[in-house]
C-alpha cells in the first residue's frame, strides 16, 4: 500500500536522485523509502533509480509510487529496441518470462549492442536532469564511480550515503570528488571533512512506539536479520544455548544462507524457534520478546536497533556501527565481544539478573532516546540540514 501523496505543486520542487543497488528487500531499500517520505513530507522532488534489479515485489513500492521508482536495466530495455529483444531472448532461454530486464546485461548486448556506453548515458541523463544526488552503496557498489565523475562533470552535489562498514583506509583517490560522505555516526565516520552524519529513523514509528514499556524479567530473546556467517547467528545460538536459564527462548526472525543449516542442525531445541521475516511484521514479534541480541561484525546501522530502542525492548549487542552513540550515557550498557563465549555470558547473566523496576528504567530511557534523537520529526529536520548544507556549498 503506497502511503505517500502527492500533490500538483510537488513536482514543481527541486529534484534529489536516490539511487544505487536498491532492490527488493533489505535495510538499504527500508532506508531509501524513509527518505523518501521525509522528501516529501519537506516538499522535495525525488527519483528513485536502481542500479540492480528491483522488480514490483520490492518494498519500495510498499511506500512510493512506482512512477517514482526505475533502474538503469528497465531504462536500457525501453530505450534499445536491439537489447529489448536480446534480453527477452535471455529471458526465455532462462524461463523467466517477465524479468527480461534481470538479463540485459548479457553477452551479447556488451560484446555487440555497446551496452556499457548506453550505461553511461543513462546515468548522464538522469544526473542531468536532478540537483542533488545520494548515492545508497559500498565503496565497491556497481557505477559508483561513474556516478562521481558525471555529477562532477555536470557540477551536481554528489553525497555518498555509505550502507556498510567503510574503514579510511578503503577511501581511494576515486573518492576525492564526492562532496559529502552521509554516515549514520561520526564512529563510522573516514576521518574527512567532507563528513555529515544523518542517522536513520522507522518509517512505521508508531507500531514500535506504542509498544508498552517492558516490566517484566527477561526471559524471551530475538535475533532478527539476515541469517548469515556476517551476522554470526550460529554463534549466538551456541551462546545462547551454553547461557540460558531453563525458561529463557531464543526466535530467529529472518532469512539468509544459513537458515536451513541451523534450523536442521536445532531441530531438537525446544527454546529455539525460526520464523520467516517480514519487515512490516518486526514490531509484533518485538513485542512478544525482552530482550534483542545482535552479534554482527560490522555494519552502519542497524535499523534493527532503532527497532528494539522504539519499542524498549533491552539490547545485547556488539559495539557494531551507529549502536554505541545511540546508547551512549544509557543504562542498556550489555556489550559483548563478536566471537567471545565469555563476555556474551557476562553480560547474558547481568540482563538475568536484573529486577523489574530496573528493567522498566531501561525500557524507557531507550524509548526515551529514540523520541529525542532518531523520531521522525527529529529525522526530518536533519535531512532537510544536510540538504541546505549542500545547497550553501553550491
Amino acid at each position: 500500500m503506497v502511503t505517500l501523496n502527492i500533490s500538483p505543486v510537488y513536482m514543481q520542487r527541486r529534484k534529489i536522485l536516490l539511487t544505487g543497488p536498491i532492490e527488493n528487500f533489505g535495510g538499504r531499500e527500508i532506508e531509501v523509502s524513509t527518505i523518501a517520505r521525509a522528501l516529501e513530507i519537506l516538499e522535495w522532488d525525488f527519483k528513485i533509480l536502481s542500479t540492480g534489479y528491483i522488480d514490483s515485489h520490492s518494498q519500495v513500492y510498499q511506500y512510493v509510487p512506482d512512477f517514482l521508482v526505475s533502474s538503469i536495466n528497465k531504462t536500457l530495455i525501453d530505450k534499445n529496441f536491439l537489447i529489448r529483444i536480446s534480453s527477452f531472448l535471455s529471458a526465455v532461454w532462462n524461463l523467466d518470462f517477465k524479468n527480461s530486464h534481470k538479463y540485459s546485461g548479457n553477452f551479447p548486448n556488451k560484446k555487440f549492442l555497446n551496452y556499457y556506453q548506453n550505461i553511461k548515458k543513462i546515468i548522464a541523463s538522469e544526473i542531468y536532469d536532478c540537483d542533488v544526488i545520494i548515492f545508497f552503496g559500498q565503496l565497491t557498489s556497481n557505477y559508483i564511480l561513474q556516478f562521481i565523475e558525471t555529477s562532477k562533470d555536470l557540477g551536481k552535489p554528489f553525497v555518498f550515503r555509505i550502507t556498510g562498514y567503510a574503514p579510511s583506509e578503503m577511501f581511494s583517490e576515486d573518492f576525492k570528488n564526492v562532496d559529502a560522505f552521509l554516515f549514520h555516526s561520526l564512529r563510522n565516520s573516514n576521518n574527512s571533512f567532507k563528513n555529515l552524519v544523518l542517522d536513520q529513523t522507522l518509517i512505521d514509528e508508531k507500531a514500535y512506539l506504542a509498544i508498552p514499556c517492558l516490566n517484566k524479567v527477561v526471559k524471551n530473546f530475538i535475533i532478527i536479520g539476515t541469517i548469515s556467517e556476517h551476522k554470526r547467528v550460529g554463534k549466538i545460538i551456541e551462546f545462547f544455548l551454553r547461557s540460558k536459564y531453563s525458561e529463557d527462548t531464543l526466535t530467529i526472525l529472518g532469512n539468509g544462507n544459513l537458515k536451513f543449516d541451523l534450523i536442521e542442525k536445532y531441530s531438537s531445541e525446544t527454546s529455539i524457534k525460526f520464523l520467516d521475516s517480514n519487515h512490516k511484521d518486526v514490531f509484533k514479534y518485538l513485542a512478544k520478546s525482552d530482550c534483542l541480541i545482535h552479534g554482527s561484525i560490522s555494519e552502519a546501522g542497524p535499523l534493527v536497533g532503532l527497532e528494539a530502542m522504539a519499542a524498549g525492548r533491552l539490547i545485547l549487542s556488539t559495539k557494531v556501527g551507529a549502536m554505541p552513540s545511540r546508547l551512549r550515557n544509557l543504562s542498556n550498557k550489555f556489550w559483548f565481544e563478536i566471537d567471545d563465549f565469555e563476555s556474551f555470558k557476562f553480560q547474558y547473566d547481568r540482563i538475568k539478573a536484573l529486577e523489574k523496576d530496573e528493567i522498566f528504567t531501561i525500557s524507557n530511557e531507550l524509548k526515551d532516546r529514540y523520541l529525542k534523537e532518531s523520531s521522525n520529526f527529529e529525522f526530518n529536520n536533519q535531512l532537510k540540514n544536510v540538504i541546505e548544507k549542500l545547497d550553501n556549498s553550491f
